[in-house]
């Protein structure tokens, strides 16, 4: 569970960091829709700890990476 992400530059053939999620987030599905990748579901920490399973909650988010930023959408 957690807030960075990577992103691949094929030019460079290297993963570089890319701008945190604005959540933290496990376990979703992600999928690329016109040219936009989109994280779907996965787990959230229910409170201050994140150590264990009992320590995560199922969520329904949606997230969205345009390449430059995230965006918090509807589901």
């Amino acid at each position: 569970m957690q807030e960075t992400a990577w992103r691949y530059d094929p030019s460079g053939d290297e993963w570089l960091t890319a701008p945190t999620l604005p959540v933290p987030n496990g376990e979703s599905t992600a999928g690329i829709i016109s040219g936009m990748l989109y994280l779907a579901g996965g787990r959230q920490p229910s409170g201050l700890r994140n150590l264990d399973w009992n320590d995560q909650t199922d969520v329904g988010t949606l997230l969205g990476f345009d390449g430059t930023s995230w965006q918090q959408l509807a589901p």
